[in-house]
């Protein structure tokens, strides 16, 4: 009788496990087309450079952040605006306080709050971003 229980349990246990894999595996399909679009262009271009293909990725995003990079000390805050974009949008990586950190190394990232004196401000609208030093 034991034999037989967990016999029936170690099926039912395994169709369980296909039937997860099988909505994950439809999951990772719906949202990988959308990611593999947003790469379409690297891989035209495999010989391009690191920052090429970055601004391919991110047109607006990837050249702000170099513009910042090359126009503030090294030993400033930068701080970001609260931001709201939705994926896709050309600045949409503005929210992503790792990659803007790691992009803007030793220069220390933060959100901005109102009072900050010291340390340069993003802004940013549908059509021009820039820096602006806070007095």
């Amino acid at each position: 009788m034991t034999t037989k229980i967990t016999h029936y349990l170690y099926h039912v246990i395994w169709i369980l496990i296909s039937l997860l894999i099988l909505i994950r595996i439809k999951s990772i399909l719906i949202n990988s087309s959308s990611f593999f679009k947003t790469l379409e262009p690297i891989w035209q271009h495999p010989f391009a450079t690191k920052a090429e293909k970055l601004t391919m990725k991110y047109p607006r995003y990837y050249p702000l952040m170099q513009e910042i990079k090359n126009t503030t000390p090294e030993n400033t805050t930068i701080y970001l605006p609260e931001v709201n974009i939705p994926y896709g949008q050309p600045l949409w990586a503005l929210g992503q306080m790792q990659m803007t950190q790691t992009l803007l190394y030793p220069r220390n990232v933060k959100k901005y709050l109102t009072g900050a004196t010291d340390g340069y401000l993003v802004y940013y609208t549908d059509t021009t971003q820039g820096i602006t030093k806070l007095k």
